[in-house]
């Protein structure tokens, strides 16, 4: 099983380390290939040394650019980029339990499901994102 997940951010780099963070103890199923992509939309604010500095069980974090500010631009970005057979969304204020993956991914696979939505463990103080204001 090849996995995606994908972040579209702007200017929200303190929000999106703790992001980073949270996925960070997320576990991988054995056997899964597991990619991250966060697509920077026009941040001016340090968020790609954010996903640079990040390191992950599953591998490096990939950052892509789109320039056409705004949350659909940033998510055709992704679904352009993304490798995965399964695509996970998630936000840059998310906290992620560790079963995530796993809990997601698990209906899709057995053919249970053809998407799946979920809650999340919380959200970051503060939380509201950033894409209304050009």
């Amino acid at each position: 099983m090849r996995v995606s997940i994908l972040i579209c951010t702007k200017d929200r780099a303190a929000a999106l380390r703790e992001t980073l963070s949270s996925l960070a103890r997320v576990a991988v199923p054995r056997g899964w290939k597991v990619d991250l992509l966060v697509v920077d939309n026009g941040s001016r604010d340090g968020t790609r040394e954010v996903v640079q500095g990040a390191r992950f069980c599953f591998g490096i974090p990939r950052v892509e650019s789109e320039p056409v500010l705004g949350v659909a631009s940033a998510r055709n970005r992704a679904l352009d980029k993304a490798t995965g057979e399964v695509l996970l969304w998630t936000d840059d204020d998310v906290r992620l339990p560790r079963d995530w993956i796993e809990k997601m991914v698990t209906p899709i696979q057995q053919g249970r499901m053809d998407a799946v939505a979920g809650g999340c463990a919380s959200l970051s103080a503060g939380s509201g994102n950033g894409w209304d204001r050009a």
